[in-house]
């Protein structure tokens, strides 16, 4: 394979918490870039934080619905209020804890729902809650690793790598 060959499109991408936030709406604006997507503990309608119990604390970072420029800005990193329908959304891995005091799960099971609705790809997009798990604060290394194991697997799957193919 020289320099000028196309190569196939192996892009992923995993962010946790405010990265969970990037993730989607990256996803959500060039689906064309990414193989899979993995968001973790997020917050993907971000529009709505200050309604969430966790809400008034990210103000200072995020901005407000109620003043002009924090409304903009809120909206343009929402990935859920960027979904559209008919678009070939890459896979999504979506995770939250069920106990995450950070990012309610409402967030990540919502976005799930409108992109598995909307996307044309007919690729997977799975949405994982752990109903022992919060923010990713506090996780035993077994419940880490075990996460890790989860989130490889699900990528080299995905990728195509033949080891970790299903088996007739």
């Amino acid at each position: 394979m020289n320099r000028n060959t196309p190569r196939p499109l192996a892009l992923v991408g995993e962010g946790v918490s405010a990265g969970g936030i990037l993730i989607g709406r990256a996803v959500t604006e060039r689906p064309d870039l990414f193989a899979v997507a993995i968001p973790r503990v997020d917050a993907m309608n971000v529009i709505r934080f200050e309604t969430m119990a966790n809400g008034v604390n990210n103000i200072r970072e995020f901005g407000s619905c109620n003043t002009e420029p924090g409304f903009k800005a809120l909206y343009e990193i929402d990935a859920f209020l960027h979904v559209q329908d008919g678009v070939d959304y890459p896979t999504l891995m979506i995770t939250h804890g069920m106990t995450d005091p950070r990012g309610e799960p409402w967030q990540s099971t919502k976005f799930a729902a409108r992109v598995q609705a909307a996307s044309a790809s007919g690729k997977p997009v799975l949405l994982c809650i752990d109903y022992e798990a919060g923010h990713g604060v506090g996780l035993t290394k077994t419940q880490r690793l075990q996460e890790r194991a989860d989130i490889f697997t699900f990528v080299m799957r995905q990728l195509g790598i033949k080891d970790y193919q299903p088996t007739t």
